[in-house]
């Protein structure tokens, strides 16, 4: 059986119980986890898989920092092309960007620097390179204090990784996701990605990427295969391993896995693991050791919580301990053979179901009834919403104060999709370069008495929105996982 060019098979046939599994899907339920999907492999297969509605296994979505491995990867090639070193120093690379008095740190920071976050700045420097007015982003980097000597000081700097980018721009004259197309996507089959851009047509590297977490899984495998990807060498195992060993300690003194510390834009873990991780609970997992990746997606912020989940569950019950890399080239399939488990029909069924039965965002339906009325609205961004409800159909227009009118079309008891080629992508979205752009989103409802209740949930996105409209109370309350936003509102009938 195949599912997305995988094999699909049971998790006993390459050592893992599928109540390991179970466990690890009952906990993230049972601790509240809101895990829009994974994918688990292992030993060349694919042995689980959920996705929750209304999202797909194809859902372009923003993978936030995973981005940044991407990026990295970039840099990686670009260097077995030749076309880098990462003793370059970044004064070099861009002599007409440089502020007039070059600081000492300044001309000391390299492209390892920038790779391993250790450039010398105190802080992030994505804030000032968004706010420059001339949109010249690399030559608001390069003119930032840096107060450390690069390579002694770690700042997590999502602005380094747009340097990356920035690099890889100017070495070869392509933007970032093009270099990429030939050499990464189209050999792992990844299509129709997106990468956000600055004001000058760089794109943005660190953050911004729209890719599906069996995108996610394809680069994790292809890292643990030591830059290979079923047969075809995409990077050298040699930056591989560069790219995943530890650079640079993060500050974190603790044993768990944020205080495990840096590599080439991808982190260490616990147990001789490596990942990709990205805001809001988008996770790779590489466990080299385990022969495994897990891709997880969500919109959580209990990072340590979920790795713990997957620790105690599906890593501590897969039996076969490799003690070497599947990037290794004596690496064979016969080294794992010995790690088939016998299949316990009944569990495995339960499994299967849990999967298909996967939920995160709550499907609205139920009590349903009949309205029309305007309401003008006492701050935000938007001034009025037209709302018409006829039993399990509602239709909510938007006027927003800048101009732009865009209707919503909800159901009760289904997801109903909304394509916008143009949508203020801050009503979903943090770290936003380019504020219209375009947003899809399902939505439910449910209209209870004098409320209705609608759920809105970006699928190019993690992010939604749970919305309330109390018609007695004339309020509207929009509750994000990072915010809640609550608004009095006039009502015309």
């Amino acid at each position: 059986m195949t599912f997305n060019g995988f094999d699909f098979a049971s998790p006993e046939s390459v050592g893992v119980p599928s109540g390991a599994v179970l466990d690890f899907m009952k906990r993230l339920r049972d601790e509240g986890r809101n895990v829009h999907g994974f994918m688990l492999w292992r030993h060349g297969k694919l042995i689980s898989k959920c996705i929750a509605p209304p999202f797909d296994y194809d859902s372009k979505r923003h993978a936030y920092s995973i981005s940044k491995t991407f990026t990295s990867t970039a840099i990686g090639i670009a260097r077995d092309e030749g076309l880098l070193t990462l003793g370059e120093r970044l004064v070099d690379i861009f002599p007409e960007s440089v502020p007039e008095t070059i600081s000492p740190n300044l001309a000391k920071m390299t492209v390892h620097d920038v790779l391993c976050m250790g450039c010398g700045h105190d802080n992030n420097s994505d804030p000032v390179m968004m706010a420059a007015e001339d949109g010249d982003w690399v030559k608001a980097f390069l003119a930032k204090d840096v107060p450390h000597v690069p390579g002694t000081h770690f700042a997590y700097n999502s602005g380094a990784t747009y340097m990356l980018s920035a690099i890889i721009t100017k070495r070869t004259g392509m933007k970032l996701i093009d270099y990429l197309r030939p050499r990464l996507f189209e050999p792992l089959g990844i299509t129709d990605v997106v990468w956000d851009e600055c004001p000058r047509g760089i794109n943005l590297g660190g953050w911004g990427f729209r890719c599906s977490h069996t995108d996610m899984l394809k680069l994790g495998i292809m890292y643990l295969s030591g830059g290979y990807w079923r047969g075809q060498r995409i990077v050298s195992r040699d930056w591989v391993k560069l790219a995943s060993s530890y650079k640079i300690s993060n500050g974190v003194d603790r044993g768990d896995d944020w205080g495990s510390g840096y590599c080439y834009q991808i982190w260490r873990c616990q147990h001789n693991c490596f990942r990709g991780d990205g805001a809001f609970g988008q996770l790779l997992i590489m466990s080299p050791d385990r022969d495994m990746v897990l891709a997880l997606i969500s919109e959580d912020n209990s990072f340590q919580d979920m790795c713990n989940t997957y620790w105690d569950t599906v890593f501590a019950s897969a039996v076969g301990t490799l003690h070497t890399y599947r990037m290794d080239p004596l690496f064979s399939e016969d080294m794992v053979k010995e790690d088939v488990l016998p299949e316990n029909p009944e569990v495995l069924a339960e499994l299967r179901s849990a999967e298909e039965n996967w939920t995160a965002t709550e499907l609205l339906g139920g009590s349903v009834g009949e309205f029309e009325g305007k309401l003008t609205v006492d701050g935000g961004r938007v001034g009025a919403v037209d709302v018409k409800v006829e039993g399990e159909n509602a239709l909510f227009t938007l006027f927003f104060r800048d101009g732009l009118v865009k209707m919503i079309k909800a159901g009760s008891g289904k997801w109903v999709k909304n394509s916008f080629d143009e949508f203020p992508r801050t009503e979903f979205e943090v770290m936003v370069a380019k504020d219209i752009a375009p947003v899809e989103m399902c939505v439910s409802f449910r209209m209870d008495g004098d409320k209705i209740f609608v759920n809105a949930q970006a699928t190019n996105s993690p992010h939604g929105a749970r919305i309330t409209i109390d018609l007695g109370e004339c309020t509207v309350t929009k509750a994000m996982n990072y915010q809640t936003d609550t608004f009095a509102f006039k009502l015309e009938k």
